[in-house]
């Protein structure tokens, strides 16, 4: 995350992109437990939008406090408010709150919810190629809930302690390495949650789920080495 708003080259940006913030949400997806709404609101609460909320109040009293200008006042409590967050940081916490509580209505209206999710995830491109903007990251979260539900249905953390192959690993990177190569060839375009882009889609979802495998596999091998 932090190599990725580095002054890094672009291509190794958009390495970093290509599935650093989808890993983050699938992460998030794995641990998903089923429970009554109220109750996923109240959690949440105290742990997406509290502290998303109180770093923001932070970060402006210290940009007012460098510039002192109250205008900075302004655009960063604008900012808060429409889900970027003061100095345009923590919009991710903004999202998960509404992400896993879509997921948990999805879950209880429908048998299986990564297809619901799917179709979110491929209405939401279609909306930002036709310049739909992305108010209150209500786009940049459909596409994050996709990514949510791949972890809460298919990345079980006990089916992970399973042993993994080497084989494994080398496939997932070779499969990541060339279909990054093949999308930044054809975009230079990074994968960018946070705007809601996806460059050169579907090979960009297929990178991030590629790298995703990687480094999960990768992970694996540290913990037990």
């Amino acid at each position: 995350v932090l190599g990725g708003h580095t002054s890094f080259p672009s291509v190794i940006r958009a390495w970093i992109y290509s599935f650093h913030m989808p890993l983050f949400f699938l992460i998030s997806g794995m641990w998903f437990k089923a429970k009554p709404l109220t109750i996923s609101l109240k959690k949440t609460f105290h742990s997406c939008l509290a502290p998303y909320f109180v770093y923001s109040a932070v970060f402006t009293v210290a940009n007012v406090a460098v510039y002192r200008d109250m205008n900075v006042f302004r655009i960063n409590l604008i900012d808060t408010f429409m889900g970027k967050g003061a100095c345009n940081v923590l919009w991710f916490l903004f999202s998960l709150f509404f992400v896993e509580n879509i997921y948990q209505l999805l879950t209880k209206a429908i048998k299986k919810p990564v297809w619901a999710a799917a179709l979110l995830m491929v209405l939401s491109v279609i909306l930002r190629l036709f310049g739909v903007p992305n108010v209150l990251f209500l786009l940049s979260s459909a596409q994050a809930l996709f990514f949510y539900a791949i972890g809460a249905s298919f990345c079980n953390p006990a089916v992970l302690e399973q042993k993994f192959s080497a084989f494994s690993l080398v496939i997932c990177s070779v499969m990541h390495t060339l279909s990054f190569a093949l999308c930044y060839k054809l975009s230079e375009q990074k994968l960018d949650l946070s705007d809601a882009k996806l460059g050169a889609f579907p090979i960009s979802l297929f990178t991030a789920l590629a790298g995703i495998g990687a480094l999960l596999v990768f992970s694996w091998y540290l913990a037990k080495y």
